[in-house]
């Protein structure tokens, strides 16, 4: 389960955020939450911002760190980590890039960090904590190593880590078990943002193997669009037939890795019914998703498979502007799915909107909602609507928000630009 995340001088943000799940002292909505060893953790949280306020720098961020567990090891011997930081300080520009994770773990605490300087890593850390003291697993200052008393490794396993690679993702390639399970456990939550959002592969490929194909026909049947099936087609891919050069590298790149074997492609086909001129129903008819239907509708089917994994597997799934195409009633039904008291299930979703609906629902704590905004010296804050005094558990935020009693809104002149003056 997912306790917390900080980073600091990355991107826009130039001081330390963190961003947690961890519930606030409030007994109003407890199905929103649930209980993990002594936290009571949501199960879903909410951030806005005005445009260009940090929103997908931090789903960036996260990115990175997630992204950089997993391939460090592939990094070259002389090759520089590559990590944007706030430019727009001379403080920050020589300082380093810091990211920290805290989740449960088959019952166990652990707190995993690194800090990113001049291409290579400085600083390196994980502690777990068993009880309610914290216990040292590992701790790094550039290539000098100190390990814990109770963290068993193979002798002389620093000497393996090169100075650009992390030295967890050494240990998991060299089978120590708690690493092995700390990596697959990050590679498991789930990033939406920009047009990954828009990819049906992942849903696509739980259809196929008929993990979760009844299912993901019900929720697109709970938000109206009624499909009676849906047929996955695989076809190659003719890399010949490819007129954009950089995808036909890509592509050719991705056949090399796969010992020249043939690349694929699914088409989704989905299925209506037809009816005659007295709506007597004669057939089924096939239409291509990506062709014949909706952007709505595509975006839903596209978000209906990571959703459905992140709710069986307790999982964590980020979604960087989950509104775009769907209709807000959609994101409602979204947001039930995961506070959910009837489920019986402990997965977390965070994500960015600009739709303030749901602020009017008044099934919101104020630790679920969470702000991003940008000063006049371009850095990037983030902070929950639990820090901002005087507000209630239980009331409409929408117009306060709107009002800008928050944050979080562009500042928009009421005055035409001289642009548009005769």
């Amino acid at each position: 389960m997912f306790l917390y995340f900080k980073f600091s001088n990355y991107k826009s943000f130039k001081n330390e955020i963190l961003f947690s799940m961890i519930a606030g002292n409030s007994s109003e909505f407890p199905e929103n939450t649930f209980q993990e060893k002594n936290f009571q953790l949501l199960k879903s949280s909410v951030i806005y911002g005005a445009n260009a306020s940090g929103k997908s720098n931090f789903f960036d961020a996260v990115t990175f760190f997630i992204d950089f567990i997993k391939n460090s090891q592939l990094m070259g011997v002389e090759e520089y980590i590559e990590c944007p930081k706030f430019l727009l300080s001379t403080e920050s520009q020589d300082s380093p890039v810091n990211f920290e994770i805290s989740f449960i773990l088959e019952n166990n605490i652990y707190r995993y960090g690194f800090s990113i300087e001049n291409g290579i890593i400085s600083k390196e850390w994980l502690y777990i904590n068993y009880t309610r003291k914290e216990t040292l697993l590992f701790k790094r200052n550039y290539q000098k190593f100190t390990i814990g008393s109770k963290f068993q490794l193979e002798k002389n396993i620093e000497k393996k880590t090169k100075e650009n690679t992390l030295f967890l993702s050494v240990l998991g390639q060299w089978n120590n078990e708690t690493a092995i399970e700390i990596i697959k456990w990050i590679k498991k939550i789930h990033v939406l943002k920009g047009n990954s959002v828009f990819s049906p592969m992942y849903t696509s490929n739980q259809i196929k193997s008929n993990r979760f194909k009844g299912k993901i026909l019900t929720m697109l049947k709970d938000v109206d669009i009624n499909f009676e099936g849906v047929k996955i087609e695989e076809k190659n891919i003719n890399i010949d037939e490819i007129s954009n050069e950089m995808t036909k590298i890509i592509l050719d790149k991705l056949k090399n890795n796969n010992n020249n074997s043939d690349i694929k492609t699914m088409d989704v086909i989905v299925q209506h019914s037809k009816y005659d001129e007295n709506n007597n129903f004669k057939e089924i008819v096939d239409f291509d998703l990506k062709k014949q239907e909706s952007e709505g509708t595509k975006k839903f089917y596209s978000l209906a498979g990571p959703i459905l994994d992140t709710i069986e597997k307790n999982g964590i799934l980020f979604i960087d502007e989950l509104e775009n195409s769907l209709h807000p009633l959609i994101l409602e039904y979204i947001l039930k799915l995961f506070n959910n008291e009837n489920l019986n299930k402990k997965a977390q979703i965070i994500f960015s909107t600009h739709n303030t609906n749901i602020l009017d629902t008044k099934k919101l704590r104020r630790d679920q909602i969470w702000f991003t905004e940008k000063n006049r010296y371009g850095e990037s804050v983030l902070y929950s609507l639990l820090e901002i005094k005087g507000e209630r558990e239980g009331q409409s935020f929408e117009r306060k928000y709107l009002k800008g009693n928050y944050g979080g809104i562009p500042i928009v002149s009421d005055e035409i630009g001289e642009c548009y003056e005769e």
